[in-house]
């Protein structure tokens, strides 16, 4: 779709545009080194509806100072690759969630982001798992919203029922619905404002303030790092952690709760490792068994029907070098689309004045 004389330079990305088995590679190219996709594992649907495969709907825009954009996806996951701006070391996300639930992680620092809040996070976090979910997000430099990071959690979550969070709700609303039409300067004089809210909403009170420096967090991060190094080991289930850590039942189930429970987190950690190790070993015969056994996986029809679910691919792709999202060769930013995708990197630093790229959902 064409845009408007003197309209916002902007960009839009729909994986309905590409054949099912092209999606994921068609998000790479928009990442184009800056973020890894994969396929997300999704909880049971109880609608019973066909899964299509993951997608992905992003609007973007360049305001200036401030970047924009707008997002839909389901069956997702993401991360930084690393590769990201090192302007993105002063930048803050500001993030609401308009329906479905998202995981997200930076550094230490986990949060489960949910539509009855507002979300601040630093610009290099990580979404390991998106259920489903659509909703916008900007991006803002520390100095404009006076975060500091030796005082202020990486992950902030604010209320919405108060007048501030109403307020930028409100105004996070409307400024999607006018965004397509605005021109470059009523973006420049609509700066300002959006900047007072979110410093406003920095200076009230923190919706999960106290979450953050309770024992339940600082316990839960601890017997996901347990688990982590324990991946090999037989009897790594719920009862143990309940053993290691002296906590009751329900304890572990929540600190699980935001990843599926202590089994699926474990599954999933297995797999990972064993893509890993896929990655890096020399093929011979045998191998892709021994690894999947060393990790817990002693049926081979179980484990490769898992690990394709995961991960879109059999395990002796991976082997042979094909490339999946997660854990992909790093794109050239420069290399031509292969599929007709805009570069999101490119986009940015030709209409956003030299800005460092969009928040890719």
């Amino acid at each position: 779709m064409p845009e408007q004389m003197n309209a916002l330079p902007s960009l839009w990305f729909n994986t309905d545009d590409h054949a099912p088995a092209d999606r994921l590679d068609a998000m790479n190219e928009l990442g184009h080194g800056l973020y890894d996709y994969r396929r997300a594992a999704r909880a049971s649907r109880a609608d019973g509806r066909k899964e299509k495969g993951p997608t992905l709907r992003l609007r973007a825009f360049s305001l200036g100072g401030v970047a924009a954009s707008s997002f839909e996806n389901s069956l997702l996951a993401t991360r930084s690759t690393g590769r990201l701006d090192p302007a993105f070391n002063e930048m803050m996300f500001l993030r609401v969630i308009w329906k479905g639930r998202v995981l997200a992680q930076s550094g230490d620092t986990q949060a489960l982001l949910l539509p009855d809040s507002i979300h601040l996070m630093h610009a290099r976090h990580t979404l390991p798992r998106i259920e489903e979910g659509s909703g916008i997000s900007l991006r803002l430099s520390y100095d404009s919203v006076g975060y500091d990071p030796s005082r202020h959690p990486r992950i902030m979550s604010f209320r919405t029922d108060g007048w501030i969070g109403q307020a930028v709700v409100a105004a996070g609303r409307s400024l999607f619905q006018s965004l397509p039409t605005l021109t470059p300067a009523k973006a420049k004089a609509l700066e300002p404002s959006l900047i007072a809210l979110v410093r406003a909403l920095m200076s009230s009170d923190r919706l999960d303030d106290e979450a953050h420096a309770s024992l339940s967090a600082v316990r839960a991060a601890a017997m996901k790092r347990y688990v982590l190094k324990h991946l090999l080991d037989d009897d790594l289930q719920a009862r143990r952690l309940q053993s290691v850590f002296h906590a009751s039942r329900a304890t572990v189930f929540r600190a699980f709760e935001d990843v599926g429970g202590v089994a699926r987190f474990v599954r999933q950690q297995r797999l990972e490792a064993v893509y890993r190790e896929l990655r890096t070993v020399t093929p011979r015969r045998g191998i892709i068994r021994q690894i999947a056994e060393k990790y817990g996986f002693p049926d081979q029809c179980a484990f490769f029907r898992a690990f394709r679910s995961c991960y879109g691919l059999r395990p002796s792709d991976v082997l042979a070098g094909c490339r999946v999202a997660r854990g992909a060769p790093l794109r050239d930013a420069t290399a031509p689309s292969m599929l007709g995708v805009p570069n999101l990197a490119s986009f940015w630093s030709s209409n956003g004045a030299g800005n460092p790229p969009a928040e890719a959902a």
